[in-house]
């Protein structure tokens, strides 16, 4: 959550009509960044106050004012805690306001990267654990434009996300890379703004059919039989099935979940499209599927460096992948900064 990860348990001082010996409680950090002057929160706030304890400051349902954060700037105090118990309203109010934090000139670029997957972890995890929600469409959209608005502001933003990129493979942190990715190259080659939306919510969807794939198929530690790749390549499907009942999704952003593994020599599945079928939206989302896969630890292989993997995909991959756009892929990688962790061995 914010900047910090870690959670403390610690004894504060009893609130008004407490007893004197207050109950221990679990408290997650929040990175003051997180907290946007004239907004409502609905969660309590505790500063640090050394030995592992902590001094109430706010209660919940109070705005929270420019004075407020310069007081607490002035006294050095950059991370406030809140309950543990009180965590997924503090995700509420991120996912509510990330907008606003993107926009925000005061917030450093960093601090932006880690709020945003912070919140693009939440709302994909939501995701896949309830994927016939009617929330689904409405929360990856809004997250889809707060990424678009974060990578369209820097040539750095895409190296400040990957820094954040999960070595370890999880379906929900592998979305996430794929649209931060995706949206990179498609801006890249020239694709509007208002395509970019449609597009960046289809790429956080696109693997949403795993949520139907038995979990140990997905970390099996080994090659998949015939058999199980079969069932694994279902996933595409599934997430077509699952994202039809909704009927909020447009056809721009059903692409990247019909044609991330499709590929331009028709090889690819679940319809086996050929070049000429392929819409731009495929050949990018299958570009930033292979990449983001092959650079993250797997169940059954480690993860490649940049360079190995990007080499694979250019020459013994070749005719699978769109050249052009791949050559692209590999510029923007080796944009000036970019020493992210997938960036730093291309």
């Amino acid at each position: 959550m914010g900047s910090a990860a870690s959670v403390i348990t610690a004894i504060r001082p009893p609130l008004p009509g407490e007893p004197e010996q207050p109950p221990v409680e679990t408290f997650v950090p929040v990175d003051l960044d997180g907290l946007l002057v004239d907004t409502v929160l609905d969660f309590n706030l505790f500063l640090p106050a050394g030995r592992g304890r902590l001094l109430f400051f706010r209660s919940p349902n109070l705005e929270f004012t420019v004075a407020h954060r310069n007081r607490l700037m002035d006294n050095n105090v950059r991370t406030v805690y809140i309950r543990a118990q009180e965590r997924s309203r503090y995700n509420q109010y991120l996912e509510q306001h990330l907008p606003a934090v993107i926009a925000n000139p005061t917030i450093a670029p960093r601090k932006k990267a880690d709020l945003l997957y912070t919140v693009s972890t939440n709302v994909v995890r939501d995701c896949l654990g309830d994927p016939r929600s009617e929330a689904i469409v409405p929360r990856t959209r809004r997250v889809a434009e707060s990424t678009i608005d974060f990578v369209l502001r820097s040539d750095r933003s895409v190296s400040q996300l990957a820094t954040l990129m999960a070595t370890d493979y999880y379906t929900y942190t592998h979305s996430i890379n794929v649209s931060v990715f995706s949206v990179a190259l498609a801006h890249k080659v020239g694709v509007s703004r208002e395509d970019l939306a449609e597009f960046a919510t289809g790429a956080l969807l696109h693997d949403v059919g795993k949520s139907e794939i038995p979990l140990a198929l997905i970390t099996k530690s080994g090659p998949l039989s015939a058999e199980e790749m079969q069932v694994m390549q279902q996933h595409v499907r599934i997430g077509e099935r699952l994202l039809n009942t909704h009927q909020r999704l447009s056809a721009f952003a059903m692409l990247a979940v019909k044609q991330h593994h499709e590929k331009l020599d028709g090889t690819g599945y679940p319809r086996g499209l050929d070049k000429d079928q392929l819409h731009l939206f495929g050949r990018i989302s299958a570009i930033a599927d292979c990449f983001d896969a092959m650079t993250t630890n797997r169940s059954y292989q480690k993860a490649m460096k940049p360079y190995d993997a990007l080499l694979i995909m250019r020459n013994q991959l070749r005719g699978k992948y769109d050249q052009a756009l791949l050559d692209e892929f590999i510029r923007l990688l080796k944009a000036p900064d970019a020493k992210a962790r997938k960036q730093d061995a291309v």
